[in-house]
């Protein structure tokens, strides 16, 4: 699972573990090509290695952005060149160890509408949380099979 830390300079989100993403453009034929392009401007893999397997569907975050997830593997030979405006590093997950769900943690965080029970794991020896947690999460409740309903003691998260 290839998971980039956003750069330290940038307005939003400095520092956090993140998958490649952002913004659609004019030039942009759809949502999926958004999400090939983003992933090559930020990492440098040409668009010849991703292959996009699906969509997972629409996240909305506390923030308030859409978000529209795909999911896709990467062809091997592919070369990582990292944008530095971008990206500070780029990291490889195991796919067994991230969609493992004994590795999701549940931690309360307080928004606006109140508090809210949110996942989070480290890999790669990196803290990941927020949104880019969420999305692994769900990623695991599609692997595994299973609905990802929370243990009754947890309130499910609105992501």
């Amino acid at each position: 699972m290839l998971l980039t830390r956003r750069a330290r300079h940038l307005r939003r989100h400095a520092g956090q573990m993140s998958f490649p993403g952002g913004v659609a453009e004019p030039g942009d034929t759809s949502l999926l090509a958004t999400a090939v392009r983003e992933t090559t401007e930020e990492t440098g893999i040409h668009a010849d290695f991703i292959q996009p397997v699906g969509k997972l569907g629409d996240l909305l975050t506390i923030s308030g952005y859409r978000l529209h997830v795909f999911v896709g593997w990467l062809r091997p030979g592919f070369a990582l060149q990292p944008d530095p405006n971008e990206v500070e590093a780029v990291y490889a997950a195991a796919v067994d160890t991230a969609l493992n769900a004994r590795n999701h943690h549940w931690r309360s965080r307080s928004t606006p509408a109140g508090t809210i029970q949110m996942p989070e794991m480290t890999l790669e020896q990196q803290r990941v949380w927020g949104i880019t947690a969420v999305i692994i999460w769900h990623l695991s409740c599609l692997w595994h099979g299973h609905s990802g309903r929370l243990p009754d003691r947890h309130q499910q998260a609105r992501v």
